[in-house]
């Protein structure tokens, strides 16, 4: 089969980086590197003026063998992602690390070399300097002194990863490699993990160093900081620090006060350029000034080496009236004035200095305009027993002259003086207001339960469930009142604690009825509530409790998988529909012949596109009446594409989403196969994620095969491939197409290899499914896995591939480049998230915050395969709640794809002649400006015989599939 593939790509990019200066830092969640994984860095140290100080490059086998290994490959070490859903400040930083930490993000067992090691290739850094940890594509992050130096246990050393046991092994095939991983202790998580969590975070690193996921809301995230692909390791020296008028370092002004610019580390006999602003800028290393607002006049040396001198803007501002300056033949540093016209200096209450940070290596100070005041305190304490006598403490800037203090924010003034202190009788969270006022405006600040005044408390508790069979997993909830701190839980009121933990989970491993017991304590005291009888766990029964589902059907044999409550055998009764039908009995059987709770019963010697009833039969109990279809040699031929269909718990479980669309799957008539490219679940290692997915999807895993690709949540674990029995990559045939499913998280180059040969097929249809896609809107994977691209898509097109199905995204989005249709199916029930208003080369279109499905229909006879994307269901912006339910086969849009018509033959009629012509623009012969209409081949101002000759058959001329 022959086919002309138009290569059409439009090729341009827009890079704009904005640097904020602001109280709160916010950043966009990483990239993910759209390169192979580094397998080498650069190391380079600037001095103040971004001059070279020394580099080095060196590949991973030279770390390993240079420099101290940091771990073994043995221990894992985790990050946290976003608390979506927080209410409050506990919930929003999470300090306890238990949401989202493994689910979300996971750095596996890695070895690697310690950041630290890696900078001293070049001379280290010292106090003052500023490290940046840059990726293959650009994306950033910046880090302190500190916290490469002198990290705190809780962060743990910053390590550039190079191997990993659970993602490859070596880079290249680590595919995230070099990663930068912290290497946490495991001193907060409360399962002992080494997690780098949220609160770590803020409490480790400076507050311009956090790292924000944004969706609508702010959410902290350290697995942001997390930085794959490492290039590049560049260490910057600082440059001016503000000073007093002996050349020390001092950090704030007070109105009227003197302040002065010190240099340091300026090399003798060496010019320099001098920064002083009195508007935000941004500095680069290196010399580059973008100014933050036109009009301003920027310090630069007096070719003298004499005096600075200064011009202020139309609005008066002014900057520091003096300047350490170094002589550049003796590096002596002397203080200069610095001559400002029109501008009466040293007015008291006007102008303030102030010290900040212009950018990274970088450091500086601005004088103000005259503005209103920005308010803000602190109290001595925040939490005690009542009566609680606070001390309040103004630390509002611009300096206002009256406050106006709320201690209760009920909208009466109790204090009018700076810095108060009030008494609080009453138990109770009291929200605090302070507005304070200048000659130039007045501003609030109001922190909400800022002051909690306690009594006793009263204990009180529920539990999620109060009997169930044994193993029972109990989930308690604090619901004590009077606010305690500390709690004492006794599951089975023996005397002994079992849990200090606020809201424990508990395992009943025995039959049994349990009494609880909870204690509460706060600064006031004590209180305990015992239930009696409260939690009864039976003997477990027999029962079904994973499927039965379908995996790797053929046109002779299938396998039915089931998991039950308790071991036992299993056996799968079976039947073709004509004998159960005639019958009413299975008369074929087949076991897997072992004592277990997992059981996988192959089928085999069936007949081709045949439907067979069967039923499971496990210890004294047997099932429902199922059935099952066997794949047939040719022909018509039905299939479903889906992905992503974990839950996100607490905001949503699998058995609310995903099982709205395997229920729509189920009522498809006549569906060979069910294909999820990925992302089944949140955390492929628990079984309580996978109870969830077979659960939601057992009317639709009972009846139709499914087969898998491994997503990054599958993290290469060994519960999936025991659970789907499926290798890492492989492929199928069903009917007249052939279907490859590949691995896209690791394993690339080794898998290129085997695609060439496996996509080497007779079968006239060609589909390619794996997780990462190739082509996205998204804003934070803008453009799609380029290192994907590089290495398949050339196959791709050299093999004929209709169609290439992904998810990852979570939404629908279509492409179409050089004829392949690439469709991403992220919409099975995850969390749905927005695309870009920007949409990337070859878009087609996209359907948000939807779950949906694509049903596909091979059709040999007529060349087509036709996709239906079916709408299911409308989730709300935020995630919350579902908004529609559409009625079943409510189709979004249809896709035809077609075999055998060249590009040229327009009508499809078979042959080369006018009508092939007429509809591309111009009309046989009509004329026109040459070359403004691509229809024009040859560029010679009209439309005539000669424009259908270089397109394939000559004029005339027809053609035979």
């Amino acid at each position: 089969m022959n086919r002309d593939r138009t290569i059409g790509r439009c090729l341009g990019g827009l890079l704009v980086v904005a640097m904020v200066l602001s109280l709160l830092p916010v950043f966009v969640a990483p990239t993910p590197a759209e390169a192979a994984a580094t397998t080498s860095l650069t190391v380079t140290k600037y001095d103040a003026h971004g001059n070279v100080l020394g580099t080095q490059t060196v590949d991973y086998l030279w770390m390993e063998a240079n420099l101290p290994v940091q771990s073994d490959g043995a221990v894992r070490y985790y990050c946290q992602g976003p608390t979506f859903g927080a209410t409050d400040v506990n919930t929003l930083w999470n300090p306890s690390e238990d949401v989202n930490v493994g689910t979300f993000d996971r750095y596996g067992s890695p070895k690697g070399t310690d950041v630290k090691d890696l900078c001293d290739l070049v001379g280290g850094a010292t106090a003052g300097c500023t490290v940046r940890i840059k990726a293959a594509d650009n994306f950033q992050k910046w880090f302190d002194y500190d916290d490469v130096y002198n990290p705190e246990p809780r962060q743990g050393k910053l390590v550039v990863t190079w191997y990993n046991s659970d993602w490859g092994g070596y880079v290249p095939d680590y595919g995230a490699g070099m990663r930068l991983v912290f290497y946490a202790d495991t001193s907060t998580n409360p399962d002992s993990w080494h997690v780098f969590g949220d609160w770590d975070m803020h409490d480790t690193l400076p507050e311009s160093r956090w790292h924000y996921y944004y969706d609508g809301n702010f959410w902290p995230s350290s697995s942001g900081l997390s930085v794959q692909m490492v290039s590049n390791i560049d260490i910057y020296e600082p440059n001016l620090i503000s000073c007093d008028d002996s050349g020390n370092a001092k950090d704030s002004f007070v109105p009227g006060e003197t302040a002065y610019v010190k240099g340091l580390g300026l090399a003798a006999s060496t010019s320099y350029n001098l920064w002083v602003q009195t508007e935000p800028v941004v500095i680069i290393p290196g010399g580059t000034l973008l100014p933050g607002a036109s009009g301003h006049e920027y310090l630069t040396d007096d070719p003298s080496g004499a005096q600075e001198t200064i011009t202020t803007d139309a609005s008066g501002d002014f900057i520091p009236t003096a300047i350490w300056a170094v002589d550049l033949a003796t590096a002596t540093p002397t203080k200069y004035d610095i001559v400002a016209d029109s501008q009466a200096l040293g007015t008291i209450g006007k102008y303030e200095a102030k010290d900040f940070v212009d950018a990274p290596g970088w450091q500086g100070f601005r004088v103000a305009s005259p503005s209103a005041p920005d308010a803000a305190f602190k109290a001595d304490v925040v939490t005690g027993v009542a009566p609680l006598t606070v001390q309040f403490m103004d630390q509002s800037t611009e300096n206002p002259t009256a406050w106006a203090w709320d201690f209760d924010n009920d909208g009466t003034v109790d204090s009018t003086t700076q810095h108060p202190s009030h008494t609080y009788n009453t138990p109770g969270a009291y929200a605090v207001k302070l507005a304070v006022t200048n000659p130039y405006g007045s501003d609030s600040e109001v922190k909400t339960s800022f002051i909690r005044v306690v009594g006793p408390p009263v204990a009180a508790f529920a539990a999620d469930v109060v009997s169930g069979t044994a193993p029972l997993i109990v989930q308690f909830t604090d619901q004590s009142t009077g606010g305690p701190d500390t709690w004492a839980w006794d599951f089975n009121n023996d005397g002994t604690v079992d849990s200090t933990a606020k809201d424990p989970k508990h395992t009943y491993d025995a039959a049994g009825t349990y009494t609880v017991k909870l204690t509460a304590t706060n600064l006031a005291g004590s209180d305990a509530e015992v239930k009696t009888d409260y939690i009864t766990a039976t003997v477990p029964t027999m029962a079904l409790l994973w499927g039965p589902y379908i995996t790797g059907t053929t046109t002779t044999a299938t396998v039915v998988n089931v998991k039950t409550t308790l071991s036992t055998t299993v056996t799968v009764q079976y039947a073709t529909e004509a004998e159960f039908t005639s019958s009413g009995t299975y008369n074929l059987s087949a076991t897997d012949g072992t004592d277990a709770q997992l059981h996988h019963v192959a089928l085999s010697g069936l007949d081709a596109d045949t439907v067979y009833h069967y039923r499971i039969v496990y210890g004294t109990e047997s099932s429902a009446d199922f059935h099952l279809r066997t794949f047939p040699d040719s022909g018509p031929v039905n299939f479903v594409v889906l992905s992503d269909t974990q839950d996100q718990l607490p905001l949503f479980s699998q058995s609310e989403r995903f099982k709205l669309v395997a229920d729509s799957i189920a009522a498809q008539p006549d569906i060979a196969f069910v294909l999820i490219d990925g992302n089944l679940v949140n955390d492929a290692s628990d079984l309580a994620n996978w109870d969830r997915f077979f659960a939601a999807g057992r009317a639709m895993l009972a009846n139709t095969t499914v087969y898998t690709a491994l997503g990054n949540y599958e993290g290469n674990d060994a519960l999936y491939y025991d659970i789907f029995g499926l290798p890492e990559y492989y492929s199928f045939d069903c009917g007249d197409a052939h279907f490859t499913v590949l691995d896209s998280n690791m394993n690339i180059s080794a898998q290129t290899t085997w695609l060439d040969s496996d996509l080497d097929t007779s079968k006239a249809w060609k589909f390619v499914a794996f997780h990462h896609p190739l082509y996205t809107s998204d804003p934070n994977h803008f453009g799609g896995w380029a290192n994907l691209r590089s290495a398949w898509e050339g196959l791709f097109q050299t093999h004929g591939v209709d169609a290439v199905w992904n998810g990852h995204m979570h939404a629908y989005e279509r492409y179409l480049e050089d004829g392949i249709q690439y469709l991403v199916m992220g919409t099975g029930g995850a969390p749905l998230y927005p695309l870009g208003e920007e949409k990337y080369d070859g878009y087609q279109n996209s359907l948000e915050n939807s779950l949906a499905l694509a049903k596909a229909t091979v059709d040999p006879a007529a060349e087509t395969t036709t996709v239906e994307i079916i709408r299911v269901a409308d989730v709300s912006a935020d995630n919350a709640e579902v908004t529609t339910l559409y009625p079943q086969n409510t189709v979004f849009e249809t896709v035809v794809i077609m075999q055998g018509q060249p590009a040229w033959d327009l009508n499809g009629d078979h042959v080369c002649n006018i009508c092939d012509v007429v509809v591309m623009g111009l009309h046989w012969g009509e004329t026109g400006d040459p070359g403004w209409i691509p229809e024009d081949v040859n560029n010679d101002g009209v439309i005539d015989m000669l424009d259908v000759k270089v397109i394939g058959l000559h004029w005339g001329e027809t053609w035979e599939e």
